[in-house]
């Protein structure tokens, strides 16, 4: 039918930002391998220091071994990879430059644009991240279908981290410069996403709070899931919290788009 015809075309559109975004990544695969490298470089620094506590019998985190603290850290880090913060610059690079004027004109949504421009970008790292959750899921013994929860948990928390960092880019509406933004943002992902340290480790009144904050929901939690284990129903806890975050940041976003075009 004409209608269903219709449909397809504006799916169309997003699929085409898509391919496109996911062109250009593949173009500079030397920005990829940097990427990468870095991590590796990062975790590899990360697991030396904590193997010097641990054999120093320094500081010793409750419930993780160094086996399992290893594979926490390694797990965090590359996780962050694919839940990237990459949007909120690209959005204020655009609000800055005058080149959202343009995007505007046309028969296409903003946050759809540029969630299909996301997901081209980091689809590699989406895929290898998948292929780390099955690997590690088999060698803790968790079965599919428990794994199958966690990819459903990070699907819904990829799009609640998208709506946060659409919204911190909206910023720029006010801001006149943005490095103290990324400097920020930066910094709550590393301290808040459990990148350094596993947050259980942090005083149990801090870490009870803590644990629901959106950096978390992304990195720390399906780590945790992988290497210390969860249950099924704290999994479905924390996918319930990751629904509430969502909705909360796109009612955020649609007010702070309708005064940022003001």
């Amino acid at each position: 039918s004409s209608s269903d015809f219709m449909k397809l075309i504006w799916y169309m559109k997003y699929l085409y930002v898509f391919l496109a975004s996911l062109k250009a990544k593949l173009i500079y695969r030397t920005n990829i391998v940097l990427e990468y490298g870095l991590t590796i470089l990062q975790v590899g620094v990360s697991i030396f220091v904590w193997e010097a506590l641990y054999s120093q019998k320094a500081l010793v985190v409750p419930n993780y071994s160094l086996e399992k603290l290893n594979a926490y850290l390694f797990l965090a880090n590359f996780l962050a990879l694919s839940f990237s913060v990459a949007p909120a610059f690209r959005l204020a690079t655009q609000i800055k430059s005058g080149r959202l004027s343009t995007l505007l004109e046309r028969p296409i949504s903003l946050y759809g644009e540029h969630l299909a421009y996301f997901i081209g970008d980091q689809l590699l790292g989406i895929v290898i991240n998948l292929c780390l959750v099955v690997y590690f899921g088999a060698l803790s013994g968790i079965s599919v279908l428990m794994l199958l929860l966690l990819v459903i948990y990070l699907a819904f928390a990829g799009v609640m981290f998208f709506s946060l960092m659409m919204i911190l880019g909206m910023l720029a509406f006010w801001l006149i410069e943005l490095w103290p933004l990324r400097s920020f943002v930066t910094a709550c992902y590393l301290l808040f996403g459990g990148r350094y340290f596993p947050l259980s480790h942090l005083p149990n009144k801090v870490f009870i709070v803590i644990q629901y904050n959106p950096f978390s929901l992304v990195t720390d939690i399906p780590a945790r899931f992988l290497t210390v284990g969860l249950s099924g129903y704290e999994l479905m806890q924390y996918l319930i919290v990751t629904l509430g975050w969502t909705f909360i940041f796109l009612v955020i976003y649609r007010l702070i788009l309708k005064h940022g075009l003001r």
